[in-house]
């Protein structure tokens, strides 16, 4: 026995290529395998059968190399076939196209690690939100027993604002994890930065020792506890003095020979 097909179906005939032109071929030539990962040839299960005389099923990561250049993973099994002695007479081989099931895999595994990407988002967010409620808190306890001074108020008022933003982000990240759209706008870069500069980056978003130097007996017992809860809440966050800001005579889009 040489391996040659003496009977093709038809969905065989379009899954290799060949048609009816495979009538008479060796299989190993009709039912070229290679292996998805290293692209090495693969033995045909048929000439493993007609050896051994026992039912074999292909390796999953097989593709077949059809005549028309198409590469699809498939599914096989090759049984033998005995004549009225009980000596093989032959093989028959039945495989399918399992290229699309294997694609709806792959989705699905990245779809389970969206899933648990979002999971994992939202306990961040609770977390982050709980934690910017109590920085939140002492922000605005501070701006009620801080003195009148503007500069003060300004601060405190940038720091309030810097804590409502996370908390916008904080409200993103819950989306995320949710499944839902998030809203997309623009912004203009240079007006984000000039925000950041204004919410105190560079040494902080409030100093309490400066406070105490610049206003000596000004805050009342009351006021400092709130500063100093404000203090060590922001001194738990990484530092934003390391990201730095441009002077003014290096904005973005200004003096600069860049757009």
């Amino acid at each position: 026995m040489d391996g040659r097909i003496v009977l093709i179906n038809k969905v065989a005939e379009n899954l290799t290529g060949w048609g009816l032109k495979a009538l008479g071929r060796k299989i190993i030539e009709v039912f070229f395998l290679v292996d998805e990962q290293t692209r090495e040839h693969v033995e045909n299960p048929v000439e493993r059968v007609l050896q051994t005389g026992k039912v074999l099923d292909l390796p999953t990561e097989a593709l077949l190399l059809a005549r028309d250049d198409e590469e699809r993973a498939v599914a096989a099994r090759a049984a033998p076939i005995f004549d009225a002695a009980g000596q093989i007479s032959g093989a028959v081989l039945v495989f399918q196209d399992v290229t699309e099931k294997q694609k709806l895999e792959v989705e699905m595994v990245k779809a389970s690690r969206i899933e648990s990407l979002g999971l994992l988002a939202g306990g961040i967010a609770h977390d982050f939100n709980n934690i910017m409620t109590g920085i939140l808190g002492n922000v605005s306890l501070a701006r009620m027993f801080a003195p009148a001074e503007p500069e003060l108020q300004e601060r405190l008022e940038q720091a309030e604002k810097a804590c409502l933003r996370a908390r916008d982000l904080t409200q993103q990240l819950l989306a995320f994890a949710k499944g839902g759209n998030l809203l997309k706008r623009t912004a203009s870069l240079s007006e984000l930065i000039a925000a950041a500069g204004r919410g105190g980056i560079g040494h902080g978003l409030f100093d309490h020792q400066e406070a105490r130097r610049r206003h000596p007996g000004g805050i009342r017992a009351g006021g400092r506890d709130a500063i100093r809860g404000l203090s060590s809440g922001f001194d738990s966050c990484p530092r934003a003095s390391e990201a730095g800001v441009a002077p003014a005579s290096h904005r973005i889009g200004q003096n600069s020979g860049h757009g």
